[in-house]
C-alpha cells in the first residue's frame, strides 16, 4: 500500500497532536478546529490559532518537521506573528520556546498569550533519606539476672548500628534558560536533612527489672588489654544492688547548596545531554552523647547508699565543604513521561572540627555534690576543640521520572550523596579507657566514608 506525504502528515499529527497543515504547510480552513491528540503537555501550536494567522504553502515559512531541528540545538521554525515587520519574524523575537514532550519540533507557546512561557521552572522535593549505619559508638549491654555481668547487645556497636533511621528533608531547585533555543540556562538548588537529635534510654535497672546493665569498653588498666563493662548494676550477694538508666542520643543534620550553568552538549526534540559547572556548598554535623546515672545500692562497698552518680559524654562533628563541581545531566521526553539522570562531582575544600566534652556529677546523701568537667570515655586527655582542612571530593547521582499534568510534572525519584573521608562524631570515641587513671590518648580526627541516599517526591512547576 502506498502513503503518500500528505496521509503521512495526518498519521504524525494524530501521534503528536498537531495540525496536519502545520506538517505539510498547506492552507486549509481557519474555523476548522485543528486536530489535537489531548495531551496535557503538548505544546505544539495549531496554525489556526488566530493570534498567528494562517500559514499557507505560499508563506516564507520553514515547514513544521523533524528535518528542521539542529542535531544539537532546539532552534524553532520560523512564522508569521501579527505585528511583526516582514513577512516572517523568529519565534525568539516575540516568545520563548517551550518544550514540547511530545518530540515534535520546539514551537513558539502562545498558551498563556505573548507571555513568556517554558523558560524557567521550580521544583519542590520532599526527601525520604537513610544513611550509613554507625558501628563505633559503645556497645550497650544487658545481663539476663542480677547476679551476672551483662553481655547481651541491645544497642551501639557492630550489631545494633546506631544511625539507621529514616532522615526527612526538602529540596528546592530553579532554573531558567538564557537564550530561546534553550542551549544555555542556570540553575540552583538548596537542601537538607535534619534528624530529632532527641535522647533515648536505651537501658534502665530498677527493683521491678534488676537485671544488669551496663556500657562495653576495652580496660587498658589490665595487661592485655580486654573487655570490660562499665557502670553496672550488678547484684552483690548480701548488698544488693545499683539502679539507675542508660541515655544515648545521636543526631544528624544536613544542609547543602550549589549553583550551575547548564550547557547544551548533545540533543533534539525528544532528549538532551547537558554540562553542568559550578560551585557546591555542603556543612554536614554529627553528633552522639551518652550518660548515664546510678544510683548505689550495694551495702558497705565504700560509697555511700542512695550515691547517684551521673556522667555525659558529648562528642560532637563539624564537615564544611567548599568547592567546584562538574556533571552531566541527561532528559528523555515522551508523552506526558520525562526521565533524567544526573551525575556530578564536586572537589574542594573539607574543613573538619571535632569537639569533645564531658561531666561528672556524684551527689552523696548528707555530704553534698562534686562535679568534673570530663566523663567517662571523654577523659582529660581528649577533651577539646580541634580542626583541620582536607581536600575532599563529594560525588552525587540521581535518576528521577516525572509526569506531567498542565504546567506542572510530578516525580519521583533517587538519589545517592558519598561523602568520602569525613569526620563523624561516634568515630571519634577511642573505646580504650583506663578507669584508673582515665584516658591520656590526645584527641585524633577519625574519618569514614558517609554516605545518604533515599527517595525524592516532587513537584515541578514550568513558567
Amino acid at each position: 500500500m502506498k502513503i503518500n506525504r500528505k496521509t503521512l502528515s495526518l498519521i504524525i499529527a494524530s501521534l503528536c497532536g498537531t495540525s496536519a497543515s502545520a506538517l505539510v504547510g498547506q492552507e486549509y480552513d481557519p474555523s476548522t478546529q485543528a486536530a489535537s491528540s489531548g495531551r496535557i503537555g503538548d505544546t505544539a501550536m495549531s496554525t489556526s490559532d488566530p493570534r498567528v494567522g494562517s500559514i499557507s504553502s505560499s508563506d516564507d515559512v520553514v515547514p513544521f518537521s523533524e528535518d528542521t531541528l539542529h542535531p544539537v540545538s532546539f532552534h524553532s521554525p520560523e512564522i508569521n506573528v501579527p505585528g511583526s515587520t516582514g513577512s516572517s519574524a523568529s519565534c525568539g523575537d516575540y516568545q520563548s520556546v517551550a518544550c514540547n514532550p511530545c518530540g515534535t519540533t520546539s514551537v513558539c507557546d502562545y498558551s498563556s498569550g505573548l507571555t513568556s512561557s517554558g523558560c524557567g521552572w521550580i521544583e519542590t522535593e520532599a526527601l525520604l533519606w537513610w544513611g550509613k549505619g554507625l558501628t563505633g559508638t559503645p556497645t550497650i549491654l544487658r545481663g539476663t539476672s542480677p547476679t551476672t555481668l551483662p553481655s547481651i547487645p541491645i544497642a551501639g556497636g557492630e550489631d545494633n548500628p546506631l544511625g539507621t533511621n529514616m532522615f526527612a528533608g526538602m529540596r528546592v531547585t530553579a532554573g531558567k534558560w538564557l537564550d530561546n533555543d534553550k542551549n544555555y540556562g542556570v540553575m540552583g538548588r538548596v537542601f537538607g536533612l535534619l534528624s530529632d537529635g532527641g535522647t533515648t534510654t536505651v537501658a534502665a535497672a530498677t527493683p521491678g527489672n534488676p537485671n544488669s546493665t551496663g556500657i562495653g569498653y576495652f580496660d587498658t588498666f589490665i595487661a592485655p588489654p580486654g573487655p570490660a563493662v562499665y557502670f553496672t548494676n550488678i547484684a552483690f550477694p548480701g548488698f544488693g544492688a545499683n539502679t539507675g538508666t542508660i541515655s544515648v542520643s545521636n543526631d544528624l543534620d544536613l544542609i547543602a547548596a550549589d549553583t550551575s550553568v547548564r550547557t547544551l552538549l548533545i540533543g533534539d526534540s525528544k532528549g538532551r545531554v547537558d554540562l553542568l559547572g559550578g560551585y557546591t556548598f555542603l556543612r554536614l554535623d554529627s553528633g552522639y552523647g551518652l550518660t548515664s546515672s546510678v544510683t548505689n545500692g550495694n551495702t558497705g562497698d565504700g560509697t555511700a547508699d542512695g550515691t547517684v552518680s551521673t556522667v555525659t559524654d558529648s562528642f560532637r562533628t563539624k564537615n564544611t565543604f567548599h568547592g567546584g563541581h562538574l556533571g552531566l545531566m541527561n532528559e528523555l521526553s515522551c508523552g506526558r513521561f520525562t526521565f533524567s539522570m544526573t551525575g556530578k562531582v564536586a572537589m574542594g575544600n573539607m574543613n573538619q572540627t571535632s569537639i569533645i566534652t564531658g561531666s561528672r556529677r556524684i551527689v552523696t546523701p548528707n555530704v553534698g555534690t562534686s562535679t568534673s568537667n570530663f566523663g567517662f570515655f571523654a577523659q582529660p586527655g581528649n577533651i577539646g576543640t580541634i580542626t583541620r582542612d582536607r581536600f575532599a571530593f563529594v560525588p552525587e547521582a540521581s535518576a528521577k521520572m516525572k509526569y506531567q499534568l498542565g504546567r506542572g510534572q510530578f516525580g519521583l525519584g533517587y538519589t545517592l550523596l558519598v561523602l568520602p573521608n569525613v569526620a563523624m562524631a561516634a568515630d571519634q570515641i577511642n573505646l580504650n579507657v583506663d578507669p584508673i587513671v582515665g584516658t591520656t590518648t590526645p584527641a585524633r580526627f577519625s574519618t569514614d566514608t558517609f554516605f545518604l541516599h533515599g527517595l525524592d517526591l516532587g513537584y515541578t512547576l514550568k513558567f
